[in-house]
């Protein structure tokens, strides 16, 4: 929360540990310094993230995510792969790749984009890229740690597909702090399992 009650606010999917625990397993093992993985616990995939948000607008951004995920039943995604923003040469982001079936994660957020963009919430000029962030790089990766994150994509690229049945959306508040974000659920949306 900011100085004036506005609380920072993003839209997500959760994605559950235990569906990419083996690639977890492979930057965990390997001594990239400059590497700071997510806090397992905080995995997840952005919809729409919105920034510090006033509390009145709060009934707002719920009611466009209920309305955004009117009719939309589970879907599955497949992880898999590991890439960097905004390149492997200069990675600053690194991330996994969602396969499959992105066309519902497409759908709600342009639903949300259109629905919130009429209270105000701009929309985001860049092109959408559904991904999962896995660690962050500090500013200066050395040729060695280049190196051994290259072996990291091959041996990750290897192992077998993870899927991950996603049944919610949700809205999410992020108190950043000196050891990293602490997020919490503020409202999660169950998509319909009729």
């Amino acid at each position: 929360m900011d100085p004036n009650g506005n609380k920072r606010l993003f839209i997500a999917i959760e994605v559950p540990i235990n569906t990419i625990c083996n690639a977890l397993s492979v930057l965990e093992n390997v001594d990239l310094r400059g590497l700071r993985l997510v806090n397992k616990e905080n995995l997840h995939i952005t919809i729409k993230f919105l920034g510090h948000t006033p509390n009145r607008l709060l009934e707002t951004v719920i009611s466009g995510i209920e309305e955004s995920s009117t009719g939309i039943k589970p879907f599955e995604l497949q992880i898999q792969g590991l890439g960097a923003f905004p390149n492997l040469a200069m990675p600053r982001i690194l991330w996994m790749d969602i396969k499959r079936d992105i066309e519902p994660i497409l759908y709600i957020r342009e639903r949300l984009d259109s629905l919130l963009n009429l209270n105000g919430f701009k929309t985001e000029q860049r092109e959408f890229s559904p991904h999962l962030t896995v660690g962050r790089f500090n500013k200066n990766v050395s040729k060695g740690d280049l190196r051994m994150l290259d072996k990291c994509i091959w041996e990750i690229s290897h192992l077998p597909v993870s899927c991950v049945k996603i049944n919610s959306l949700n809205l999410i508040e992020s108190t950043l702090t000196s050891h990293g974000p602490i997020y919490k659920i503020r409202h999660k949306e169950t998509f319909d399992t009729t």
